[in-house]
């Protein structure tokens, strides 16, 4: 065996916080005595790894060995293969945009879940501020059964411990078992109880209350409605999964979401958002990994996927929810992403003349730390426009057109696949620029209204081939909410 001692720093030489992987001579991964070892597969030759304040020794086996830093989406990792006893780190500052009008942040992490770990705040803020995130919505939830992880730590408000660049805010998620998905519920005062349904064996077996109406509980308390994990993977069916956003569209139609995740949950997820736009709908991209923080084995690692919010003034919880819901934003696992439609930004609306087109300028700009393949720009979920890159870090893209109809611009992104994202390609979404005539609302277009028509009645029968009300007003109650939904689509068809 050998000591080494292995110190992060950045650029001015201050320790920093990190993410760390060390594999020694024996291709094993170690950790110090008290850090918490962790382990994803998707990071290739840094799988094993643990978050660090920056300073720390160890024991490994003699030989030589590798050491490699991470630190969120702006630093450059850092690869050491010396093998000398004393290891220095410098993580290099590759991007500005954290403090320079953004902050980033995501809506689904898990300090506790069932896992065979048990973080404390002090924990969970060494791992927001290793991975530099600036806003980290942690959630209150149960897993099978009845018990509550993390409820202790719920304050209605940021953790103490929070600081000026790293806020950790515990708020809820929601979560039915079979039928209708699970929301994250943000900026929340009081947790709402019950905090889910359809599990058996617990105080709450019922597909009762709805998401819907718990929905409508939160939104009266101020706080943000966001559908998670809208659907799992390549599958374009959200019934194959149990977890799957199912009441999603139903919620929509009664003006209920605020965000839905798309990020990390595959192209179809973002296909869904773009359905709930060109259905009227005002809803902001998220990003929400379903981290759970305390198994060694991770699912997904806090921040991999994440929102960056505009934001001109000091970090604060209340401005970076009210850009999050208002989508003045876009969504990432490591490219940056902008777009201005004839000087609007997302978030914001286009007002188009009452009858007749107009003459539309949009510029959309991508930088990235690995290299980019393509920028799309999309109108009404079509691309319109396309940039390809041989290969460079940043591309541009500018479009002239004339728009007749009510709809939303958006523009994404696709880049080289890192193991730092966890194998999967570089990618970026900005939210909706909205095109509206006047005040009037946008009507639904036909074909993705008749698509929630077919989704909805596919849930009312699942509903009712599982029949789990204690009473019968329960059920009428969700169908009142469900066939109120149903009508709102089935109006654009006709």
């Amino acid at each position: 065996m050998r000591s080494v001692q292995i110190r992060v720093r950045n650029e001015a030489g201050s320790i920093m916080p990190s993410r760390v992987s060390v594999r020694a001579s024996d291709g094993k991964y170690y950790s110090p005595p008290g850090s918490m070892a962790r382990y994803h597969p998707g990071m290739g030759d840094s799988s094993g790894f643990f978050h660090s304040t920056g300073s720390f020794d160890l024991s490994i086996p003699a030989g030589p060995f590798r050491v490699a830093a991470f630190r969120g989406l702006e630093y450059q990792p850092a690869i050491s293969e010396s093998g000398s006893d004393t290891v220095v780190l410098t993580l290099k500052k590759v991007s500005h945009w954290q403090g320079n009008g953004w902050w980033s942040g995501e809506d689904h992490i898990h300090a506790n879940y069932a896992g065979p770990y048990y973080l404390r705040p002090e924990d969970s803020r060494l791992m927001v501020e290793a991975e530099d995130l600036n806003v980290a919505n942690f959630l209150v939830a149960n897993a099978e059964g009845r018990r509550m992880y993390d409820k202790e730590f719920f304050q209605g408000k940021p953790h103490p411990l929070s600081n000026s660049a790293h806020l950790m805010y515990w708020n809820q998620e929601y979560r039915n078992r079979i039928v209708y998905g699970h929301m994250a519920l943000l900026n929340l005062k009081r947790l709402l109880d019950p905090s889910y349904t359809s599990f058996l064996g617990t105080p709450q077996p019922y597909d009762y209350p709805s998401n819907s109406m718990v929905a409508a509980q939160a939104k009266q308390m101020g706080a943000i409605v966001a559908y998670v994990h809208p659907i799992v993977g390549a599958t374009r069916d959200p019934f194959d999964f149990t977890v799957s956003a199912k009441e999603l569209p139903v919620t929509a139609a009664l003006g209920l979401v605020d965000v839905v995740d798309i990020y990390p949950w595959g192209p179809v997820a973002a296909e869904i958002w773009y359905t709930l736009l060109n259905c009227g709908f005002r809803i902001a991209p998220g990003a929400g990994t379903d981290t759970f923080s305390n198994w060694r084995s991770l699912n997904q690692v806090p921040g991999n996927s994440r929102v960056f919010v505009r934001s001109t003034g000091p970090l604060t919880y209340e401005d970076w929810a009210k850009g999050l819901k208002r989508g003045d934003s876009f969504v990432t696992n490591g490219p940056m992403l902008t777009l201005s439609v004839s000087g609007k930004v997302p978030g914001e609306t286009v007002s188009l003349p009452e009858s007749g087109h107009m003459a539309l300028s949009v510029k959309v700009r991508a930088e990235s730390r690995v290299a980019l393949r393509k920028l799309e720009l999309l109108l009404n979920g079509k691309v319109v426009a396309t940039q390809s890159s041989p290969g460079g870090s940043e591309i541009t893209l500018e479009w002239k057109g004339d728009v007749a109809e009510d709809g939303w611009f958006a523009a994404r992104c696709e880049g080289e696949p890192e193991a730092r994202s966890l194998g999967a390609p570089a990618q970026a979404h900005t939210a909706a620029v909205y095109l509206r005539h006047g005040s009037k609302p946008m009507q639904p277009l036909r074909n993705d209204a008749e698509l929630f028509v077919t989704w909805i009645d596919r849930l009312w029968d699942l509903i009712e081939l599982r029949n789990n009300f204690a009473s019968t007003s329960q059920k009428e109650t969700v169908r009142t909410l469900v066939q109120k939904a149903r009508k709102y689509y089935a109006a654009a068809v006709k």
